[in-house]
């Protein structure tokens, strides 16, 4: 059995964990992450050291999650103390600090003009793909519309395990819990349960560390920890950062 040492936790997992520990199953593995699926319906994530925290996240200093003896659909023990992959893997918790995923809000009235140029000046260095341009149309023909209409026509639209419509809506819902705008979407079940996962997490006001790093320099009018804070955004998958980015500066210049 491999035994490795978490570095972080997501404090508001290890609090679940202390008051009853989980069953899981892998449910997908890639170089730097593994994602567990809970009896509960509860998406995990076990990042490598090349990830950041966020909401039910816990950091693992793996370089490579493909390489472990672990398989899709094995069972996973998660107590506070250890999470137990199948006798294949064990990984102790005793010694992670505790990551407290604080989301930080302002008023739109108070917001310069200057997010929205860092923004777009970044969108400047990464043009969508040729597979990801029809949802890039859709987007921007959906300008001007009412955001239950924007939400029921992107959820689940694009390839893969986090369709770019979803990672749309979640820098649109990040940038609307910041300026305080109150808006509960209802998501249809027609995207994937790792996004769909994301998307609910999201609803409840936690998201990830790299994206609430973007709005605390936004909030200190800290163009540099922008830029800093966007670059890693964009750096999220082949596609995923780059609308998270155009999420976000919808919601902080189109949705009134």
């Amino acid at each position: 059995m491999i035994r490795v040492k978490a570095t972080s936790i997501d404090s508001h997992l290890r609090e679940a964990l202390i008051r009853e520990p989980m069953r899981a199953m892998v449910h997908s593995i890639f170089q730097h992450a593994l994602n567990l699926r809970s009896m509960g319906e509860k998406l995990i994530l076990l990042a490598g050291p090349f990830k950041l925290n966020g909401p039910d996240t816990i950091l693992v200093p793996c370089s490579d999650f493909r390489s472990l003896s672990v398989r899709q659909g094995m069972d996973v023990l998660l107590t506070p103390e250890e999470i137990k992959i199948n006798g294949s893997l064990l990984i102790s918790l005793k010694e992670a600090s505790l990551w407290k995923g604080d989301f930080l809000c302002c008023s739109k009235e108070s917001l310069s003009d200057e997010p929205g140029w860092v923004l777009r000046k970044l969108l400047e260095k990464r043009r969508p793909a040729k597979d990801e341009a029809a949802v890039y149309l859709k987007i921007q023909a959906l300008k001007g519309q009412e955001l239950p209409t924007i939400f029921r026509t992107l959820i689940g639209m694009g390839p893969g395990l986090t369709p770019a419509g979803d990672d749309f809506l979640l820098g649109l819902l990040s940038a609307l819990k910041f300026t305080g705008k109150s808006f509960i979407p209802e998501l249809p079940g027609r995207t994937s349960f790792l996004s769909q996962s994301i998307l609910r997490k999201a609803l409840s006001g936690r998201f990830p560390e790299v994206v609430s790093s973007f709005f605390r320099a936004l909030l200190h009018r800290d163009r540099e920890g922008m830029k800093r804070a966007g670059q890693r955004i964009l750096g999220i998958g082949a596609s995923s950062g780059r609308f998270i980015v155009e999420g976000i500066l919808w919601g902080l210049t189109c949705c009134s």
